[in-house]
């Protein structure tokens, strides 16, 4: 097993489920592998319901110069693709909560997450 396998599994695995749980929200975090098996987590959220996280991202995103819709874009930091996932209030300086494609979870400043998706938009207007 490798890291690219592993990936390549815990993609398959979150399609799978949501094909059989449409209506669900799902979430994959993280993961471990060795040599001959990988071991990952994952989360299924009612449709209507709504973590924390997600609550507090469209209540303070817009204090913040983000809009409440931001939440679940996408945007590339050095060659990766987050999504953006909630707000975790306490936390100051690095309040956005983004997933990886690979499940792994990281922090961002709301200015960062503003820069990144201004960018990203650039972009696609540049490719019309």
């Amino acid at each position: 097993m490798n890291r690219d396998k592993a990936s390549e599994i815990s993609k398959k695995a979150v399609e799978a489920l949501k094909q059989q749980f449409p209506g669900f929200r799902i979430k994959q975090q993280g993961g471990r592998y060795s040599d001959v098996d990988f071991t990952f987590s994952v989360t299924l959220t009612e449709g209507g319901a709504e973590s924390k996280e997600v609550r507090d991202f469209k209540s303070n995103a817009p204090y913040h110069g983000l809009k409440a819709d931001d939440l679940y874009q996408k945007f590339t930091s050095k060659g990766q693709v987050y999504e953006i996932i909630g707000w975790l209030s306490g936390r100051d300086v690095y309040p956005v909560l983004c997933v990886r494609e690979d499940g792994v979870r990281k922090i961002f400043t709301p200015n960062g997450i503003k820069n990144y998706l201004d960018r990203e938009l650039e972009n696609k207007l540049s490719k019309r």
